[in-house]
């Protein structure tokens, strides 16, 4: 079983929605508010793991900011030498950045949220850590390092 750790927070109904919603479904949506103040970065890790059967080969994520006139919102995706990055260009409108992905097998995959401007904003993050014939969810699990 993963040991979540926990270094960093500021709002308990994100931490506990972002660990526990991996035991309630294979789609892992997380929505969390984000304040006002410009240069916020939410930090997360998301691990992946064989403990639904299969190893995990890559991560999928996307990002949805669900405020009308926001900043733009960015998503990336790290992993030993390997990055991949989206933004959702137009907020409020109900539909994800594009899905990205990074290839790193089993273990824990870094990912920074970020907003380009000042401004509060809702946001939904999604992830799916999926076998190599990506038809097959793995073990998903999360440690939140900031939450501003």
């Amino acid at each position: 079983m993963t040991t979540h750790i926990l270094r960093r927070w500021n709002q308990a109904s994100f931490v506990a929605a972002f660990l526990l919603s991996p035991l309630l479904a294979k789609a892992h949506s997380f929505d969390v508010p984000m304040s006002a103040a410009p240069g916020i970065t939410h930090y997360v890790g998301v691990i992946c793991s064989n403990d639904a059967g299969y190893d995990s080969d890559h991560l999928i994520a996307n990002v949805r900011n669900n405020t009308l006139n926001a900043p733009l919102l960015n998503v990336q995706i790290i992993k030993g030498q390997s990055a991949a990055h989206a933004t959702d260009t137009i907020s409020g409108d109900n539909q994800a950045s594009p899905s990205i992905q990074v290839r790193g097998g089993n273990g824990v995959y870094q990912l920074l949220i970020n907003k380009a401007g000042a401004g509060a904003l809702q946001y939904t993050l999604t992830v799916h850590c999926m076998d190599a014939s990506g038809q097959i969810h793995t073990g998903t699990d999360g440690i939140v390092y900031q939450y501003e």
